[in-house]
């Protein structure tokens, strides 16, 4: 999303992370969780 084409996108982790393996997760993310469970509690 930040890159706009994930073509794009790739050639510039390609060109970061040159021995690298990337790996793509999917799913909610448990920091929001976190953030969201965090910002309903009352202190």
């Amino acid at each position: 999303d930040v890159f706009g084409d994930l073509t794009i996108a790739s050639a510039m982790i390609d060109r970061i992370v040159h021995h690298a393996d990337v790996i793509s997760l999917k799913g909610n993310s448990y920091r929001l969780k976190q953030h969201q469970s965090a910002a309903t509690t009352t202190h």
